[in-house]
């Protein structure tokens, strides 16, 4: 139930404290009310329970993302440099990579050297009639074989 208040202007009415007890708090009960009035205080703990522990799990979950989150991205970084470490191991490029590669630099803009046209052109004549076959694989494979 309101209480009146002061009656002055801008007064604020006050809740009665059996309406609304904070949790853990003692609640007043009235001999009229008993049975009803402690069941429904009992629902309400019950609810400001739930609520407390469903922050807690959802604060505990948010924690777990972020350091899943992070492990993803470090497992994905360290998966880049294994795949960056393979593919610098031997360049397998065929003649017409090559060639494709060369013409996508000059698409765009970026200047080529003299060297690079020289070297795709001497790829393009050492492949002879097969361009999809990558060049130079076995001296590439022999010399790696020399430095291990």
């Amino acid at each position: 139930m309101l209480s009146q208040g002061t009656g002055e202007p801008g007064a604020l009415h006050q809740v009665e404290a059996s309406l609304l007890p904070l949790p853990g708090a003692l609640v007043p009960v009235k001999e009229g009310a008993g049975l009803q009035h402690l069941e429904k205080y009992k629902d309400r703990q019950l609810l400001f329970d739930r609520l407390a522990l469903q922050d807690k799990v959802i604060a505990q979950l948010t924690r777990q993302v972020a350091v899943l989150h992070e492990q993803a991205i470090a497992i994905t970084q360290q998966k880049l440099v294994t795949e960056q470490a393979y593919l610098h191991c031997l360049k397998v490029l065929s003649p017409a990579e090559r060639v494709l590669n060369l013409l996508d630099k000059m698409m765009h803009g970026v200047q080529v050297t003299m060297q690079e046209v020289v070297a795709v052109r001497k790829a393009v004549l050492a492949g002879g009639f097969n361009l999809l076959a990558p060049t130079d694989l076995d001296q590439q494979a022999s010399g790696m074989q020399g430095k291990g």
